[in-house]
């Protein structure tokens, strides 16, 4: 990943003595830079541009620059350079700064074409990088399984870590393209302990089932997991499920049918069609009790709660 993070111009400050006139120095920001933290360590790399002019004069002068990080400062000094006609020295450097580090440019030029004699003048500019902040993850997974259990999906997962998790969102499709949300499931919010959650699917598409989390944080970014699959054979029987229930029963049926629902004395209390695929059958209204559901030739008995 890549930041692109600002940077501070602390300050750019020229001195000129009156007895050194023969001199004009400058030190101008030519690119700023920008933090890239995919290098190690995170850095940026800053140009200036140097800009020394001699007048007329035997001189000299020293350029370089200061990196500071974490109270240890390194300095790198190049010179003496000398001139003793009239000459322009435009220099473009750039330097990799690490992230987080202040880096101070100067220029120091003196009467003698040695370096030494008078300090005539010095110029410097500075600026400060902002700190290199690692990107924290909101949840670390471990692990993200599906297992079918005869006529529904156990999807589970395993959290090492948790940072501002609000909740994870259940997703599920049929060609592993287009997702719609099943269940919302609370996350922990902050833990740096392993949490196991499970939750079950049970109605189940005819076929392909694919899932993927989707992990929303307070602040309501979020990102996704891997995906997952489990298959359903419905080629040969229909499935009946869950048993015991006490609001529901889902029919998986390989082909349209007539469904006859009965008490075990063989008061029908339902006929009806059924579509291939699907179904959901309400049975809130039934009495409590076995019940029988006569599916063409197939017969299955149901605990209704």
């Amino acid at each position: 990943m890549r930041n692109i993070l600002p940077f501070f111009l602390v300050f750019t400050s020229f001195y000129a003595f009156s007895q050194c006139s023969n001199f004009n120095n400058s030190i101008t920001f030519v690119s700023m830079g920008a933090c890239n933290d995919a290098l190690n360590p995170p850095s940026a790399q800053l140009c200036v541009d140097f800009n020394i002019t001699f007048t007329n004069g035997n001189a000299s002068f020293y350029w370089g620059y200061i990196i500071t990080e974490n109270g240890t400062s390194t300095t790198t000094t190049n010179g003496p350079i000398n001139s003793n006609q009239e000459n322009n020295f435009p220099n473009i450097v750039c330097v990799s700064v690490p992230c987080g580090a202040s880096i101070s440019f100067f220029i120091n030029a003196y009467t003698n074409p040695s370096g030494g004699g008078n300090l005539c003048t010095e110029s410097t500019a500075s600026i400060i990088t902002e700190p290199y902040v690692p990107e924290v993850l909101p949840i670390i997974l471990k692990s993200f399984q599906v297992s079918k259990m005869d006529s529904y999906a156990k999807l589970n997962w395993l959290t090492s870590s948790e940072t501002n998790n609000d909740y994870f969102t259940i997703e599920r499709s049929a060609d592993g393209q287009k997702f719609d949300p099943l269940e919302e499931i609370k996350g922990e919010g902050n833990s740096t302990n392993e949490i196991n959650y499970e939750w079950i699917d049970q109605k189940l598409l005819p076929a392909n089932n694919y899932y993927r989390l989707k992990q929303t944080d307070y602040d309501g970014k979020f990102t996704y997991s891997n995906i997952v699959r489990t298959i359903i054979d419905v080629s040969e029987e229909t499935r009946i499920y869950p048993n015991p229930t006490s609001a529901h029963v889902n029919v998986l049926s390989p082909s349209e049918n007539t469904l006859q629902i009965m008490d075990v004395f063989g008061k029908s209390y339902r006929n009806q069609n059924i579509s291939e695929g699907l179904n959901t059958i309400d049975v809130a209204d039934l009495p409590a009790g076995i019940l029988i559901f006569k599916i063409g030739v197939q017969v299955q008995k149901i605990l209704k709660n």
